[in-house]
């Protein structure tokens, strides 16, 4: 079991319908261009309290509903009590979370993990996803490298 704690960032919202394949990796391409990285991982460096380690960027799926849209973050664990007008605040609540590692470049290595914990880990195991977020968990590095490691976190609670 994971303490709750407080991300800060920006997000987009997904559905269906509008290719979440394509629109995902596009906010991120994105967020690097217009320098909205690198803002964040410097509010991340300066923040004395951070579970999750300096420096690390967090991917989180959020507030999914019936008709399958959910908002896609791109955030950094904080604990700052304000944030700029551009940004958002969202608490990710305690939970107890199955970590799967991902090794390869991004973001078709992520892509083929998120497949293979819905279609293989979920349904095979004594789990059952809780009702939270789930995060992808990005540390420094060459994203584009068949060595990048990074993870994925899904909350889960006994079948």
């Amino acid at each position: 079991m994971k303490k709750s704690f407080w991300v800060i960032g920006k997000f987009i919202t997904v559905s269906k319908e509008n290719h979440p394949i394509d629109l995902i990796p596009g906010f991120w391409k994105e967020s690097h261009q217009n320098g909205f990285i690198r803002e964040l991982i410097a509010m991340a460096a300066n923040d004395e309290d951070i579970q999750t380690g300096k420096n690390c960027l967090l991917g989180i799926c959020a507030g999914g509903n019936e008709s399958g849209s959910f908002n896609y973050w791109i955030a950094v664990e904080s604990q700052q009590d304000t944030v700029s007008a551009s940004l958002k605040k969202l608490e990710i609540p305690a939970s107890t979370w199955a970590v799967f590692t991902s090794t390869g470049a991004m973001p078709l290595t992520i892509q083929d993990l998120w497949q293979k914990i819905f279609t293989e880990f979920l349904p095979g195991s004594a789990y059952k996803h809780a009702p939270s977020p789930e995060i992808e968990f990005y540390p420094e590095g060459d994203v584009d490298s068949p060595e990048y490691i990074c993870e994925i976190w899904i909350p889960v609670e006994p079948k």
